[in-house]
This record gives C-alpha cells, sequence and structure tokens, in this order.
C-alpha cells in the first residue's frame, strides 16, 4: 500500500466463471499518452514525476517486489480534486525477490523473459535473474524518452532491440538533441541507469 500504487479493493469469481477485481478509478494520462499527445516532456516537471515514481518503486523493493515492466504506458499522471498524483501501474508481472520467495512464488524461472522490450535491463532481455536493479534500469530508459520523445533503443524486432540494449553503449541527451542544455547531472543519472552491467 503506498500513493503511488492503484489499491485493489476486492477480486473474486462472478457468476463460478469471470475472474474479477475491483480498484482505483482512476482520471488523467499515462506518460506514453502525453508523449504521444504533447512531445518530450520539460526537466522540471519529468523530475517531479520520476521522484514519485522512484518514491513507489523504493517501497516496492523494500518489501521484495520488483516491477519488471516499467515504461511510460505504466506511469500515470492523474487528477484528484485538483491536485497531481502519479501512480504506478500493471504489477501484473512483478515478481517477489524476497529472502522466501522460492517458496511464495515459483511461476517464473532462470531462462524466462518478461517485460517490453523497449525498457528491459541487459539481465532481462537475456533470461537472466533480475532483481531491483533491472528496474533502474528500465527507469533509466523511461526519463530517456520523457525527455527526448524517443526510446534510447530502436530496432527493427524485439530481438534486436534486446541485442542493443545487451552491447551498444547507451546514448546521451545529447545525441537526440544537441541544442538543449540539460545539466551534467541529467546524463550521469541516466547513464548510471543504463550501465550495461547491473
Amino acid at each position: 500500500n503506498h500513493r503511488t500504487f492503484v489499491n485493489v479493493y476486492d477480486l473474486g469469481i462472478h457468476a463460478k466463471a469471470v475472474p474479477f477485481y475491483s480498484m482505483d478509478y482512476l482520471r488523467g494520462r499515462t506518460l506514453e499518452t502525453i508523449l504521444v499527445e504533447d512531445g518530450p516532456v520539460q526537466l522540471e516537471p519529468a523530475i517531479d514525476i520520476f521522484l514519485e515514481v522512484l518514491d513507489g518503486l523504493a517501497y516496492a523493493h523494500r518489501n521484495g517486489i520488483i516491477h519488471r515492466d516499467l515504461k511510460p504506458a505504466n506511469i500515470m499522471i492523474c487528477t484528484a480534486n485538483s491536485a497531481k498524483q502519479i501512480k504506478i501501474l500493471d504489477f501484473g508481472i512483478s515478481k517477489f525477490v524476497g529472502s522466501d520467495a522460492s517458496k511464495k512464488q515459483s511461476l517464473t524461472a532462470e531462462g524466462d523473459i518478461f517485460g517490453s522490450p523497449f525498457y528491459m535491463s541487459p539481465e532481462q532481455c537475456s533470461g537472466e535473474t533480475v532483481d531491483a536493479r533491472s528496474d533502474i534500469y528500465s527507469i533509466g530508459c523511461a526519463l530517456f524518452e520523457a525527455l527526448t520523445g524517443f526510446v534510447p533503443y530502436e530496432g527493427k524486432n524485439s530481438v534486436e532491440i534486446t541485442i542493443m540494449h545487451r552491447v551498444h553503449e547507451p546514448p546521451s541527451l545529447a545525441d537526440i538533441f544537441p541544442d538543449l542544455q540539460y545539466p551534467p547531472s541529467v546524463d550521469l543519472v541516466i547513464a548510471k541507469c543504463l550501465a550495461k552491467d547491473p
């Protein structure tokens, strides 16, 4: 339970056939929709958005949960009572990684690949064991896209994209927009997030 998570209130089977769950009704737009409709996000609003996402992500990680599918489509900027709220969506392929994870969740194993290729860490692309650092890599990809409107790696297909995540050096913001002056600290943060070695 965290302010950036969507609350689920009930779940069950309707008429002994249809699984359901009820959850918060959100008003707003995903970061992906904002990028498509309005273009890249300015630096200050992007920092505000991602600080909230990181706060929720840190809470999940402290509780042994990795998201495994962080991307702009799963970050929603909501309005509630005229206040802005950031929500992290879709924990559908999240994984429990606590000390007793093998007892509680054994649905995935090494070699399984889950996630969205544009945002997957090199170890996730290879089907290796992932941990919280894989989510940090995805955050770096999403922040890069939020600021530029482009994903760090774009290939002809999923296989090419996953290979690029594993072997290509990450681009800098200046590679995309040489005329824009971002503080060097922003490029340093993105480079650290997108490091090949966890």
